[in-house]
């Protein structure tokens, strides 16, 4: 049996650095793989090339097998600083020649604050940044765009379910509000010009041009080129916190 798993490597790296053994009375390092040791009938193999991450913390496993890794930048911070300037990433890594071992990493998220937990979930990568839980999602491969046009549609009865209030915030793609000539940033349950689908449900529109006159108070200007959306949840109920309930996708529609 062969271990692949290139959390539990790293894990294992982590707690054994270096182990020593005696020979002629002097203690001799092994570094790297050689210092892990484990049962009989298995064995170690290199799952990632070196330099592909500075300070892993914590990651997951997508369903196409790429890890999505949480780092730090290697400053100790305490939480004032780190609110001022949240500089904690997360990580791509991938394997693009198919040959067992991950060889290429891009920063999938930036500008975050200590990551305390991430998860991938229905196509959808979920990372508990404090106070925030992302919602980082892309399903073609694309990232979202002010030239494109999009649709957030919440189903009839399925709007986030708080105790307090909900929002959706436009950032650009170094997390920062993305300037528009409307100084609209967000939208949420706050927003009284927001009207309900025929059918019951609440779509938003997420685009740089302002729709028709009847869908203008459900907009949210996309600018700033490519963007991130934040869904916060105030005072979530049960639902959320039990993972009962999840966003929906945002849908491209030009």
């Amino acid at each position: 049996m062969t271990l692949r798993n290139g959390l539990i490597l790293a894990a294992l790296a982590a707690l054994f650095p270096a182990c020593g053994f005696k020979r002629n009375g002097a203690v001799e390092e092994k570094r790297g793989l050689a210092s892990i040791s484990v049962p009989e009938g298995f064995h170690v193999e290199l799952a990632a090339k070196p330099g592909l991450v500075r300070y892993p913390m914590l990651g997951t496993i997508d369903d196409q097998g790429r890890i999505f890794m949480c780092e730090s930048s290697g400053k100790n911070m305490k939480t004032p600083e780190m609110s001022a300037d949240p500089n904690y990433v997360v990580s791509l890594i991938e394997d693009t020649d198919k040959d067992g071992v991950y060889d290429k990493s891009t920063t999938f998220a930036d500008k975050l604050t200590l990551p305390a937990g991430a998860v991938w979930h229905q196509g959808s990568l979920y990372v508990a940044a404090p106070p925030t839980v992302y919602r980082l999602q892309d399903t073609n491969g694309e990232l979202l765009s002010d030239e494109r046009k999009y649709q957030l549609k919440f189903a009839k009865g399925q709007l986030p379910p708080v105790n307090a209030f909900w929002s959706i915030t436009l950032y650009d793609s170094t997390f920062n509000m993305a300037i528009n000539p409307y100084n609209i940033h967000s939208l949420g349950d706050r927003d009284k010009g927001m009207k309900l689908d025929a059918d019951g449900g609440l779509t938003i529109h997420i685009q740089k041009d302002p729709p028709s006159e009847d869908k203008r108070g459900n907009w949210l200007p996309a600018a700033g080129g490519n963007f991130h959306l934040v869904l916060r949840a105030y005072m979530p109920k049960a639902d959320i916190l039990e993972g009962k309930w999840l966003p929906p996708g945002v849908k491209r529609v030009d």
